[in-house]
């Protein structure tokens, strides 16, 4: 029989499901009472707990998949021209396959902070402005080069590289609209 406690740690088990193949018997029912309060009988087989574990990342991710959509779908409510939902597919190009959870506020004096989760390569809706926002997060791109008649070394500045991407899935509508957008600033 497997327990579950009520409360989650702040923890996702998708940032740990590696570490499970790795662990057998009481080294992964320690794991599972340490890090996220499920009790494993001895009588629960090793394979049954892992599955049980990945079912409850699976539901992790669904949950902030409809979080994230609905969180969206309120913002498009307040600011319909703006701020539409974008589907799309992110990735965390610093710490690939580490989610990411952050708050995020519509600024213009609008008071609309929401919480979104995003798991690396998951697909997920969010509004448009925060995709704009995580595609513009920039990390500096920096290299250390040996000066060999000093010994010493020097910082050398690359520039910037992306920290995460947010690849939208645009309908066919969407890339009408911006297009159009587009052409209007433009002219």
């Amino acid at each position: 029989m497997i327990t579950e406690k009520a409360e989650m740690p702040p923890e996702t088990l998708s940032d740990l499901l590696p570490e499970i193949d790795k662990l057998k018997g009481d080294k992964l029912r320690t794991f599972a009472e340490e890090a996220f309060g499920i009790h494993a009988e001895e009588s629960v087989s090793d394979v049954k707990l892992r599955k049980q574990l990945r079912e409850i990342a699976a539901s992790q991710r669904e949950n902030a998949d409809k979080a994230n959509l609905e969180a969206a779908e309120e913002l498009a409510a307040v600011e319909p021209d703006d701020n539409p939902p974008v589907r799309g597919k992110f990735r965390n190009l610093l710490d690939p396959g580490v989610d990411v959870e952050f708050s995020y506020d519509c600024g213009k004096g609008i008071d609309f902070s929401r919480n979104y989760h995003l798991y690396d390569g998951q697909e997920t809706t969010i509004p448009y402005k925060v995709m704009l926002h995580l595609q513009s997060l920039k990390i500096p791109d920096d290299k250390y080069d040996l000066d060999p008649a000093t010994g010493h070394m020097t910082l050398i500045k690359k520039g910037f590289r992306d920290r995460f991407a947010f690849e939208p899935f645009f309908t066919a509508e969407q890339i009408v609209a911006l297009s159009a957008e587009k052409k209007g600033k433009v002219e």
